[in-house]
C-alpha cells in the first residue's frame, strides 16, 4: 500500500498467484540461462515459494533467478516468522536465486512513513545482510525526495557504500496518476506540470529544495559514487 505505487491500485488491492507447479513447469521449459520472475512481490506467498524451490531442486533445474521482493518479506518483525522466511529464502538461493530488486525506498524512518512503506530501516538493513550471507545480490531501489539538500545525498552515498549494495537505483519521488501521492499533490496544488513525459522518475514534477540543475547533478553523483558496486557485481 505504498503511497507512490500504482500497481496495487491498478489491481484493486488483490494479490493473485499461479500454482508453484505451473511456475516450475514454465521455468523448466525455458532455455538455459538467467530467468526474470516478473512479479512485484515474487515470494509474498512464502509457502508457495518453498514449494517452488523444493521442486526446482528435485528436478535439478540449473538456472539463475532475479526477482522483486520487499525487505519485510525477508526479515518479518515476528521472530518465528523470520526464522521460517530465512529458511525458505536460503532454499531459494540454493535453487538458484541470484539477485533481488528490493524496494528499500529510504534509510530514513520519516521518509518510509511518508510513503506508507510499512517496513522499517532495520528491516532494510537486516534483509540486505541476511541475503548477502546466503549469496544473493541486492538491487536496491531508493527514492530521491525533492526536499533533499546536499547532506541528504551525502548520507545516501555513505549508507549504500557501507552496506555494499551491488546495484543501487535512485529515482525521484513521482506521483503517478491514480496513486495517493498524486491525489494529495493535486489537492495541494504542488504539481509543477502534467506533461506525461516528465513522469519518468528522472524529472522532478515538484519544486526542489536545491536549484533544479544542482538537484540533477546530485542524482548523477549518487550513481557515480555508488556505481562501482554494480561493476563489481557483474564481474
Amino acid at each position: 500500500r505504498c503511497s507512490f505505487c500504482s500497481v496495487w491500485n491498478h489491481h484493486q488491492g488483490e494479490y493473485l498467484v499461479e500454482s508453484p507447479n505451473r511456475t516450475v513447469a514454465e521455468i523448466a521449459s525455458l532455455p538455459s540461462g538467467y530467468v526474470n520472475l516478473v512479479d512485484d512481490l515474487a515470494f509474498s506467498d512464502i509457502d508457495g515459494a518453498e514449494e517452488m524451490a523444493n521442486e526446482l531442486l528435485r528436478l535439478g533445474v540449473n538456472k539463475r533467478y532475479w526477482a522483486q521482493i520487499r525487505a519485510d518479506n525477508v526479515w518479518p518483525k515476528n521472530p518465528e516468522k523470520r526464522k521460517k522466511h530465512q529458511r525458505i529464502f536460503a532454499k531459494l538461493a540454493e535453487a538458484g536465486l541470484d539477485m533481488v530488486l528490493m524496494g528499500l525506498e529510504s534509510f530514513d524512518p520519516a521518509e518510509l512513513k511518508r510513503v506508507n512503506k510499512g517496513s522499517t530501516v532495520e528491516q532494510n538493513v537486516k534483509a540486505i545482510e541476511f541475503l548477502r550471507s546466503i549469496g544473493v545480490k541486492i538491487w536496491g531501489a531508493q527514492i530521491v525526495f525533492p526536499e533533499w539538500d546536499v547532506h541528504d545525498f551525502d548520507k545516501t552515498i555513505e549508507v549504500n557504500r557501507k552496506l555494499g549494495i551491488e546495484v543501487p537505483q535512485f529515482t525521484i519521488l513521482t506521483p503517478l496518476p491514480g496513486t495517493p501521492d498524486y491525489q494529495r499533490a493535486v489537492e495541494s496544488g504542488t504539481l509543477l506540470t502534467n506533461e506525461p513525459g516528465m513522469y519518468d522518475f528522472f524529472h522532478s514534477v515538484f519544486k526542489t529544495k536545491l536549484p533544479l540543475p544542482q538537484f540533477y547533478t546530485e542524482i548523477s553523483r549518487l550513481y557515480k559514487e555508488t556505481g562501482t558496486w554494480a561493476v563489481n557485481a557483474c564481474l
